[in-house]
């Protein structure tokens, strides 16, 4: 069975350039064997020749396969050129193999991983050292230093180049990562954004499109003036809130609700955020009121005390009653009475609506008010659910209390 490879080769870097650097390689290794040949220094009537005419070019061809296999077949080659200049050699076949082994260490040095690297290295300078000093011609200083300066400085060239090349590659992950953070985090932006977009401008448009119809059939003028003011309140609603909106674009503070403008609901001191328990009933209470004046039956029912529902839910619960009466105005028959519950018990808030589906086509409908009340629920850790239960179209939102009052435990459940 053969064992895994160790965890650094994984982190060997390839050739550069691809399979330019593979030409030129080829190239390199054809210029030195033409160089040995012409310089008429190798006796190629003998094996021994061939042997130092081409184990030196041997780790240049082993680089045409990877880092690991060119140094391994450095330090062999380096050992049985050492064995074969230990009985005979020149001064010549020292210069021979300066060249390819420096080039060879060098390339190595930047692919290994720096702490291979580093062993690498100085063990072919060592090796490099050896073969000098068992030659059987003694060797000039100024020919040692030539050569152990060509080692060092091919050895120390490839490592500053590996040390680089890495740095470089890690910024490169980090840019990427942070360029998937960031497009994430837009994405997020763009559904939030589409979430308050709907919220905002829904109701009122669909309020503004269902009275427009109703004032085609009625022709009693006290009431088309009554559904013309709900229209011009509707649309100013509109108006008000996405000015709001883009101001919150625009800053990074949230900016206040103008004291004068009309709401949605026909109460215009409570336009904007829900901040206490009063001004959430009222908020409820208006959905119904601009429901009526639509022309629908309402029966609201308000059950337990709305005192106890936290701070934090109470914006979620008047965006989910907005988005409610909605879908009443969108879906539901003005014939059948409509319910819309709010109750606040031992342990959550429920709130629904029940009412009878209309037989004519609805509005268009792209179910983002179903996504963005889903979306909101699991925030707080609740549940949306919705269906037809005895000819009825039941729509329930339950948010519980103590999560809500707990928003650190929020975070840590979250999966």
């Amino acid at each position: 069975m053969v064992g895994r490879p160790p965890p650094w080769f994984t982190e060997v870097k390839p050739l550069p350039g691809k399979w330019i650097a593979r030409v030129l390689l080829v190239a390199v290794i054809a210029a030195l064997v033409a160089v040995d040949i012409s310089a008429g220094e190798l006796d190629l009537g003998t094996p021994l020749g061939w042997v130092f005419l081409i184990v030196p070019c041997l780790p240049l061809l082993a680089l045409l396969i990877g880092a690991v296999p060119a140094a391994v077949t450095l330090l062999l080659s380096i050992v049985g050129l050492l064995a074969a200049l230990a009985t005979v050699g020149t001064e010549y076949q020292i210069a021979q193999m300066t060249f390819p082994t420096a080039i060879t260490l060098g390339l190595c040095a930047m692919m290994l991983p720096l702490r291979v690297a580093l062993v690498f290295a100085p063990a072919s300078i060592v090796l490099m050292s050896l073969s000098m000093v068992v030659h059987p011609t003694e060797l000039t200083i100024s020919t040692v230093l030539v050569v152990l300066l060509i080692m060092i400085v091919a050895a120390g060239a490839g490592l500053g180049l590996g040390v680089y090349a890495r740095r470089n590659d890690r910024s490169a992950a980090q840019i990427r990562s942070l360029r998937e953070q960031q497009a994430r985090i837009r994405a997020e932006e763009r559904m939030t954004l589409a979430y308050e977009l709907h919220d905002i401008v829904a109701h009122d448009v669909t309020i503004i499109a269902m009275q427009a119809r109703r004032a085609q059939l009625v022709h009693d003028p006290s009431k088309t003036a009554q559904i013309i003011e709900g229209i011009g309140d509707s649309a100013q609603q509109a108006l008000n809130d996405l000015r709001s909106l883009v101001l919150l674009l625009k800053s990074d503070a949230a900016p206040s609700a103008p004291a004068d403008e009309a709401d949605l609901l026909g109460s215009p001191e409570l336009s904007g955020e829900t901040t206490s328990a009063v001004g959430l009933a009222h908020d409820l209470e208006g959905v119904a009121d601009a429901l009526q004046r639509a022309g629908f039956d309402v029966v609201f029912t308000l059950e337990g005390e709305l005192a106890r529902v936290p701070a934090s839910l109470r914006q979620a619960l008047r965006r989910t009653i907005r988005e409610l009466g909605t879908n009443v105005l969108k879906h539901a028959d003005p014939s059948h009475p409509v319910e819309m519950t709010m109750t606040v018990g031992s342990d959550a808030v429920i709130v629904s609506t029940v009412d009878a589906p209309a037989s004519t086509s609805p509005l268009s409908s792209t179910t983002t008010g179903i996504e963005a009340m889903r979306a909101r629920s699991e925030v707080f850790g609740g549940s949306v659910t919705s269906g037809m239960s005895e000819g009825k179209w039941r729509t329930i939102m339950t948010l519980p209390l103590e999560r809500a009052l707990q928003p650190l435990r929020v975070t840590e459940e979250t999966p």
